[in-house]
């Protein structure tokens, strides 16, 4: 649940006039016991969403235990644009100042790019309207990173979340996951390119521009996590993601998760951002990354999940960030036998072992439609990585598809040792698939017995290529749904 800005410090200014109110508090109220009165404030919590927020100001006024428990829900959630930012970030230096500031645990920044014509709406960006959007996001950026700065850094806690996103007020009449009546004109004239509407949204790179020399976004210790979600369509160039990573230094945990672009070039900045973002693995307070690699269906003409092109470089990048991350989730940016593979010699000489408890892969869902055989190849690949990871608690691997998906568990409880394959094709765990694994059992688990079960997926519950997902064990790992 958010708010933005403006209507926050709208609600905290009314909030502060209510202490005649508090100190009358609803007729009844207090005389309920505590455990109904807990599950009320609980259930009017479930009923709040972003189209509702009003209704916080109103609860939070009606007594003081009502306030003790809504105003957190008030400024949890911090929602700034750069269109109004000036004026919101006067609202968050008097939050800064004062007791609010405990309350907040995310930050949100969204700018607001360029529009565009219908005309323009199926042509990459010109140079002019590249360079806009540089200069919109540059300044945003170094005016919210400024303000921030000032947030106190002793006793942080659980610190804040930070939250980039970006778009044009054009977009919404030109994506092609619109309803047909909602776009422009154009979509339904001749030489309309779905690939150019999707060249303009996916394909510019938003980079840092300094109107100064020398000049540097301010570092911001508070924030202890960083998260770029989908609708963040543009990519982050590689160089200006470095800056970005760099100013956050107490970094505990990243979710990114960037758009598989059109061309080969679009693709390559994919992979020059992978690296930077894997290599902060090497921090010392970094304990989780999550990777997810979006793509619009429509352009790849498919139901399932594709991947990137081969790269050794970015696979060796991912796997070696497991020796030091607690939980690592990839997806669809680098193949999980790729990944897998790097542990298939064992470890590098007079390295340490991975510290990774939680992983999760996924392998292209196309090489198990042409070879199902590969998926018991897959199983026992992962087996021979497993050996090498005496942390590991749950690996997963999955791909996905409509109507058709594979996934892999191997999970360790404190009496239990599970191995589950789950697809809609049968697959028997042979004697040499689990002889594979019940020597990793012994080598970390000595004293547990391992336990397999393959269970048959029913294709009519797998609706979208994600829906596979909801089968495991690190669903809310894998990306931030």
């Amino acid at each position: 649940m958010t708010r933005s800005m403006s209507s926050q410090t709208r609600a905290g200014a009314e909030l502060e006039q209510q202490t005649a109110i508090e100190n009358k508090p609803l007729a009844g109220w207090p005389a309920l016991p505590t455990e109904l009165r807990l599950p009320i404030l609980d259930e009017l919590e479930k009923q709040l969403s972003s189209a509702s927020n009003h209704y916080v100001r109103t609860w939070a006024s009606v007594s003081k235990e009502w306030r003790s428990y809504f105003e957190p829900l008030l400024w949890r959630t911090l929602n700034f644009r750069s269109s109004t930012l000036e004026s919101g970030l006067a609202g968050l230096r008097e939050i800064i100042a004062d007791h609010r500031r405990s309350l907040v645990r995310k930050i949100s920044l969204h700018i607001d790019l360029e529009s565009y014509t219908c005309e323009e709406c199926d042509q990459r960006e010109s140079r002019e309207t590249m360079m806009a959007n540089n200069a919109r996001f540059s300044d945003a950026m170094i005016k919210l990173f400024s303000v921030l700065a000032s947030w106190p850094s002793h006793n942080p806690g659980d610190g804040i979340a930070l939250e980039l996103s970006a778009s044009s007020p054009s977009d919404a009449r030109h994506l092609s996951s619109s309803p047909k009546h909602e776009r422009c004109e154009r979509s339904r004239s001749p030489g309309y390119s779905l690939t150019g509407v999707e060249q303009r949204l996916l394909g510019n790179l938003l980079t840092l521009t300094w109107p100064f020399a020398n000049m540097a976004l301010a570092p911001i210790p508070i924030i202890h996590s960083f998260v770029v979600k989908q609708k963040l369509c543009r990519s982050i160039r590689h160089t200006s993601m470095e800056h970005i990573l760099h100013s956050l230094p107490s970094l505990r945990d990243i979710n990114y998760e960037p758009w598989l672009g059109i061309d080969d070039q679009d693709m390559f900045n994919v992979e020059l951002v992978s690296r930077p973002v894997f290599k902060t693995s090497s921090r010392p307070d970094i304990r989780r990354i999550s990777m997810w690699l979006a793509q619009n269906r429509s352009i790849l003409e498919s139901d399932a999940f594709a991947s990137m092109r081969e790269n050794s470089i970015i696979s060796a990048e991912a796997a070696r960030s497991s020796y030091n991350l607690q939980e690592l989730a990839v997806s669809h940016a680098v193949d999980a036998e790729k990944f897998l593979q790097y542990f298939g010699g064992g470890l590098p000489r007079d390295s340490q072992s991975p510290k990774i408890e939680h992983l999760a892969l996924t392998y292209p869902f196309r090489h198990l439609a042409h070879d199902p055989v590969k998926a018991i190849h897959l199983i026992k690949t992962s087996a021979q990585a497993a050996r090498w990871m005496p942390r590991i608690r749950v690996l997963e691997v999955w791909a996905g598809g409509t109507g058709e998906g594979f996934f892999l568990r191997y999970q360790v409880k404190e009496d239990e040792v599970k191995l589950t394959v789950g697809a809609t094709w049968e697959i028997p765990l042979s004697y040499a698939i689990l002889s594979k694994w019940e020597k990793v059992v012994s080598r970390h688990h000595p004293g547990l017995t391992l336990q397999s079960v393959s269970q048959r997926i029913d294709p009519a519950g797998l609706t979208k290529p994600e829906s596979i997902c909801e089968q495991l064990e690190l669903y809310h790992l894998i990306r931030q749904w």
